[in-house]
């Protein structure tokens, strides 16, 4: 067979009524074989559609919520806020308000003071020595006690007084004997029983209700009481006596105060002449009938602050009586501090507090 007729014989076998009949049998049988899988994944692919717009219809609506949600929180905000703008815009419009009103009073006031000082300057300065004239005298007051013991503590001051105590008729012994008014002692025990100075009660107000008089002096001396007087009977005498009140400023030390006194006194009728320095037992004399001179040695005391004060008394009676008639008796009463007996060394001072010092001036 030719060459020829072979490529015939397969050409009309592949289109043949065989051949295509076997082809398509074929084809149909593997189409056949494969619907399941197919029929399957279009149900699979329908089935994920569905699902997939369910879910995205459910996002859509949740989503529209939490839209609506944030939305009625923004406007919330949004309306707190502007609240509290107008707020504040209110107040502050309200401060500029109160601050020009103020700021007006103000310039009212400043041009009303303007207007006055510029219509009476005479007045104001009437009105600006009105006031400065207290000063002024102030300052003048100031200058005259710088003058006084009272801004220098050396000057010396002290009080004092005299007394009798009885006189010879129906009154007798004066206040009835009663000490109140004699430093605590009775009348008839200074000029018949020899009471001293320390004898008083120790009752500060005993010795300020007795020596009543205040006196100042120079450091070179005093002549407190320089008497002479006459006298009936023998009973009653002229008593003298000064307190000081000295400071001593040194913490803890002693300072000596050695003043030179004269004084009388007689011991015929009982009558000492006497010092005691805060109590003590300090000097005492019988001068007869003449005056005496004694300087009395004293260590004023101190304390550890340096404000220990001490109470110093001199008390002189009279001297011996010179007769002048029946029971009339001529007698003399001396209280002196001689050349610079006042004078007081460094850490003294003399304190004049009488009118208020309390309690025992027995320390």
């Amino acid at each position: 067979m030719s060459e020829s007729d072979t490529l015939k014989e397969q050409f009309y076998g592949a289109v043949g009524p065989g051949g295509v009949a076997g082809a398509i049998a074929t084809g149909v049988a593997k189409a056949v074989q494969g619907s399941s899988a197919v029929t399957s994944l279009v149900k699979d692919n329908a089935n994920t559609r569905v699902a997939l717009l369910k879910a995205l219809s459910e996002s859509r609506l949740d989503s529209r919520k939490a839209i609506d949600d944030f939305k009625k929180e923004v406007d919330h905000r949004l309306k707190a806020f502007s609240n509290k703008l107008e707020s504040h815009t209110q107040q502050r419009w309200q401060a500029e308000q109160d601050l020009a009103k103020s700021l007006d009073e103000f310039q009212g006031e400043v041009d009303q003071t303007l207007e006055t000082l510029e219509q009476v300057p005479v007045t104001v300065q009437k009105q600006i020595d009105g006031k400065l004239g207290p000063i002024s005298n102030g300052i003048n007051v100031m200058n005259r006690l710088k003058l006084t013991y009272l801004s220098n503590t050396k000057i010396p001051v002290f009080r004092w007084n005299w007394w009798h105590t009885h006189q010879h008729s129906a009154t007798s012994w004066f206040d009835g004997n009663n000490p109140r008014g004699f430093g605590g002692v009775h009348p008839s025990s200074w000029t018949d029983g020899n009471h001293r100075a320390w004898d008083m009660n120790n009752d500060i107000k005993y010795i300020r209700r007795l020596f009543i008089r205040k006196g100042t002096a120079n450091k070179y001396g005093a002549s407190v009481c320089q008497d002479t007087y006459l006298m009936h009977s023998s009973t009653t005498a002229r008593m003298c006596g000064v307190v000081f009140r000295i400071l001593n400023t040194k913490k803890g030390q002693k300072i000596n105060w050695n003043p030179e006194w004269m004084y009388t006194s007689w011991s015929g009728w009982s009558e000492d002449a006497s010092v005691s320095m805060n109590g003590a037992s300090t000097f005492r004399n019988h001068c007869q009938y003449s005056w005496c001179r004694n300087k009395i040695n004293m260590d004023i005391p101190a304390n550890s602050e340096g404000t220990r004060i001490t109470t110093v008394v001199f008390v002189s009676s009279s001297s011996g009586p010179n007769g002048n008639g029946h029971s009339n008796h001529q007698r003399t009463n001396v209280m002196q501090f001689n050349d610079n007996s006042l004078s007081l060394k460094e850490g003294l001072e003399f304190r004049d507090d009488m009118d208020v010092a309390t309690g025992s001036w027995k320390q």
